[in-house]
């Protein structure tokens, strides 16, 4: 069963990355809207998850959905890059596939450290994600198939706090990210959770806008205090040993912040469509703008604005990520439907 609203706050959630990635925010909401922006993701997908009958057939299907998506859009980003730009030597073609291998930003943490090996070179840094989200799914599943009494559960998610803290301190980034899914899977255990609660129908409504009003004046606060979190480079924010659960809680309420007002923008004509169908592709989207990007730029190099802030510049802007959407979007569908012609072709025979 799919919800509208969680595909829409998915998409109103991806494109904050491509802007982001592209163009950065207006007054000052840079902080307010990418504190979050990671975890939503998680959250919906724990939100979504069923019971775990058999975890070989689990772990199976995660596989299929996550880490073979992963190698075909790394492989048709190198293979567009070697069109496009070209190795300038056969070891920077190696490092880049140990990159996709490795899978994650940069070797040495922080990543300002002198010397660092940086991974992804191939404009696949996106990609990150679906490794990290691989490894939380398998963590979210292990708690969804064994953690049935609420001490198990308890215990489970500070677990997965200490150990987010704990990893916060290794001086490299692990492979497939593995150092990121604990507090991933953290945020789809809430996603997970709060299902069950049924968080939509048990308010009333005005205690519903109290609660909204209360999130909303926290999250600014959170924000503000806690400034820096991005969960792709492991920078949980500033308060040292306190940062991980801030920017957990942060992530929370920015995810719930956003799913609620995709209720309300699911109902726009036009609009709720246009987003709930990105938010359906976002993983696509996710992995591929930003080689996209950057091809964009290069055709328009001498037309690209010059001055941050005016018309020409958000128009720029605007035109880039809605090309690229429509790019992604129009080679994802229409692979499908050759894809399903041919099937077509193969039951009549």
């Amino acid at each position: 069963m799919r919800y509208k609203y969680l595909d829409v706050a998915k998409g109103i959630t991806l494109i904050f990355i491509l802007m982001a990635h592209s163009c950065g925010f207006p007054f000052g909401l840079t902080g307010y809207c990418i504190s979050y922006f990671v975890s939503l993701f998680f959250v919906v997908s724990g939100y979504l998850q069923r019971d775990v009958l058999v975890a070989g057939e689990y772990i199976c299907r995660r596989f299929r959905k996550i880490v073979i998506p992963y190698f075909a859009y790394n492989l048709l980003i190198f293979i567009i890059y070697i069109f496009w730009k070209g190795f300038e030597s056969f070891k920077e073609a190696i490092q880049a596939i140990v990159g996709i291998f490795y899978s994650t930003y940069c070797l040495f943490f922080p990543i300002e450290t002198e010397n660092n090996i940086f991974f992804f070179r191939i404009e696949n840094n996106p990609t990150w994600f679906l490794t990290a989200f691989f490894f939380s799914n398998l963590l979210l599943g292990f708690y969804v198939r064994y953690c049935t009494k609420m001490i198990y559960k308890i215990i489970v998610f500070v677990l997965f706090i200490v150990i987010t803290q704990i990893l916060y301190y290794c001086p490299v980034f692990l492979p497939w990210n593995i150092d990121k899914a604990f507090i991933g899977a953290n945020f789809m255990i809430f996603g997970y959770e709060l299902r069950k609660y049924d968080w939509r129908e048990k308010e009333t409504k005005t205690k519903k806008y109290i609660s909204i009003l209360f999130l909303m004046i926290l999250y600014k606060l959170l924000v503000d205090f806690n400034p820096g979190m991005s969960l792709a480079t492991r920078e949980y924010g500033c308060h040292g040993i306190y940062s991980a659960g801030l920017y957990l809680v942060t992530g929370i309420i920015g995810s719930l912040l956003c799913m609620w007002y995709s209720r309300i923008i699911s109902g726009i004509p036009c609009l709720g469509t246009v987003l709930a169908i990105v938010g359906k592709e976002s993983l696509v989207i996710m992995a591929m703008h930003l080689i996209i990007f950057r091809i964009i730029d290069q055709i328009f190099q001498h037309r690209q604005p010059q001055q941050f802030g005016d018309f020409y510049y958000w128009f720029f802007s605007i035109f880039r990520i809605g090309v690229t959407c429509m790019i992604i979007l129009g080679v994802t569908y229409g692979i499908r439907y050759v894809r399903a012609g041919k099937m077509q072709e193969i039951c009549r025979h």
